[in-house]
């Protein structure tokens, strides 16, 4: 504490906030009680802390009535720290109406002369247009974060400092940077004006649109995936389990209190002639400490390579592989310490030493790899949040040629996690001279999105805006475009079974059947496992556009 600031580390803070809370530690008190004396600002949110160390405290209520009050709301908390500490920035929407959403969040930063402004919206809501006041002067300018390019942005003074106008997508950010003037201030103002003339002269010039076809041919794909998330179990020579979800086996094992031998017996359809040589790999963790066999010919647990992570290793089955029903053998010791039963006996009684525990073996789902595709023998239906639901059973089948860009999970990608390249040829009437955009209605359904014409790398979309300016790359007549979709492990690793479907918060409890500190809402002794898949949407929801404007 020093000179009514906070310090911690290299920072100091001059307004402090107690958030809603039951009890608070006495250092934290003590500390609290200097930060007030000094002149520093509390601003404490209801319902306020009545214990310290789990204990009523009277000092505690007396700090408590030198503490700003404001409600426990985003706009409230903003007017009572601003009334103290003045802001670096404010923000506004098109209506003049001050932006304080939890969504919307601002890092700022002094490096080498400048002043840096990340601005983030996290959330789903689109701005138009918002109005970034930045209280102090210079020149700012947009940094962007996939090139490290710079533009100058148009500004306008204001009493208190500059202002730029800019559209906020939801999962946008804007990385800005501060200088002092220069020499070359106004020019650039001149030239950044002229260039926005320009394009406002493109804008209502004549333009043809292009709507590319829904349907696209396959030029490439990164291997495609199956998850293999129920097995049957035998222990000791006993009888065997029916099919049943793995993520019960490792309790039902645990709770035996003791090593065991085991079997797991994971069964898979293959819809193809097996006469041809294709590479087909299971994916598995630790594969040394198992016994591995397939249609009960044993196979070498020698790892081929890590893929996806550096513990998923590959094992060769190519060769042991039929058309109709198979089956994956695994055999090995399950073993774990006496001192990890014993943590399992306390983590009854006290909860924390269960967040400590960990195990010397643990039951996981294995993958299947390889050039395939992978169809539901029960059709799919929607869900919320971008959800794409299916009974299963799962059959391996050949990769299709020709895809509906929108639904590439239905067509034989349910659980794929990689790269998919796609082309399509389209005619566009071109003239030299003429502008042309790209741009997606709506965000594609993937983690990464690339961009081809006529064989040159266009642009990687990341986040909005999805558009890009392609005269450069058109030709008059037939044109190349390829995309390439990329997704996340969502799909190859769940929650593939969770009873809400897709959700937004997943922990560790998200993939089990019991719920857990995400899982609100949701009664304990309630089951969480439902039988069903649940992924989510990967693809180009609605075609892509080409605008084309003549001089």
């Amino acid at each position: 504490m020093k000179d009514g600031q906070f310090i911690m580390g290299e920072a100091a803070y001059r307004v402090v906030v107690l958030p809603p809370s039951v009890t608070i530690s006495r250092t934290t008190l003590v500390l609290l009680k200097q930060f007030v004396q000094q002149g520093g600002q509390l601003i404490a949110c209801t319902p306020y802390p009545q214990l310290v160390e789990g204990v009523a405290e009277s000092e505690l209520a007396e700090l408590l009535l030198q503490a700003n009050k404001p409600e426990w709301t985003s706009a409230a908390i903003m007017g009572a720290i601003t009334k103290v500490s003045a802001p670096s920035m404010r923000m506004t929407d098109e209506r003049g109406v001050t932006i304080a959403a939890d969504t919307i969040n601002v890092q700022t930063l002094e490096l080498e002369g400048s002043r840096l402004y990340y601005v983030v919206n996290s959330g789903e809501e689109h701005y138009a247009r918002v109005d970034i006041e930045l209280l102090h002067t210079g020149q700012v300018s947009l940094i962007d974060l996939t090139s490290g390019d710079t533009e100058c942005l148009e500004q306008i003074a204001t009493a208190d400092g500059i202002l730029v106008q800019l559209p906020l997508h939801p999962g946008q950010s804007y990385m800005l940077r501060l200088e002092p003037y220069n020499a070359q201030h106004t020019k650039i103002i001149e030239q950044v004006s002229d260039k926005r003339k320009s394009e406002s002269e493109n804008e209502s010039q004549p333009a043809e649109t292009t709507i590319l076809s829904s349907h696209w041919g396959v030029v490439s794909l990164t291997p495609n995936s199956l998850t293999l998330d129920t097995c049957r179990l035998r222990v000791e020579d006993g009888e065997w389990s029916e099919l049943q979800p793995v993520i019960l086996i490792q309790e039902q094992l645990l709770a035996r209190g003791r090593s065991v031998d085991i079997e797991l017996d994971f069964p898979f359809n293959v819809g193809w002639e097996t006469s041809y040589n294709r590479e087909l790999f299971v994916v598995m963790e630790s594969p040394e400490l198992f016994t591995i066999e397939v249609n009960g010919s044993k196979v070498s647990s020698e790892s081929c390579g890590t893929w996806r992570d550096g513990s998923f290793h590959k094992v060769a089955i190519s060769g042991n592989v039929q058309r109709g029903e198979n089956h994956i053998h695994l055999n090995r010791h399950f073993y774990n310490s006496p001192e990890t039963y014993q943590a399992i006996e306390n983590a009854k009684i006290f909860e924390s030493e269960g967040n400590k525990l960990t195990f010397d073996t643990e039951i996981e789902s294995i993958y299947l790899l390889g050039e395939f595709g992978v169809e539901s023998q029960s059709g799919y239906v929607y869900g919320e949040r971008n959800a794409v639901q299916t009974e299963g059973a799962f059959v391996l089948k050949e990769i299709p040629q020709v895809v509906h860009a929108s639904e590439l999970v239905q067509q034989g990608l349910p659980f794929f996690a990689g790269a998919i390249r796609l082309r399509q040829h389209i005619l566009v009437n071109w003239k030299d001279g003429a502008a042309a955009k790209w741009f997606f209605p709506e965000p594609p359904h993937a983690a990464v999105c690339k961009l081809w014409i006529n064989g040159l790398e266009v642009r990687t979309f990341l986040w909005e805006p999805y558009e890009a300016d392609i005269g450069g790359y058109l030709v008059a007549g037939e044109n190349v475009i390829e995309m390439e979709l990329t997704n996340s492990c969502r799909n190859l690793l769940g929650p593939h079974h969770h009873i809400h479907g897709e959700i937004y918060k997943v922990g560790p409890s998200s993939f089990t059947n019991t719920p857990g500190w995400t899982d609100k809402g949701i009664p304990q002794g309630v089951s969480m496992y439902v039988d069903r898949f649940a992924f989510v949407k990967f693809g180009l929801p609605v075609p892509p556009r080409i605008v084309v404007s003549f001089i």
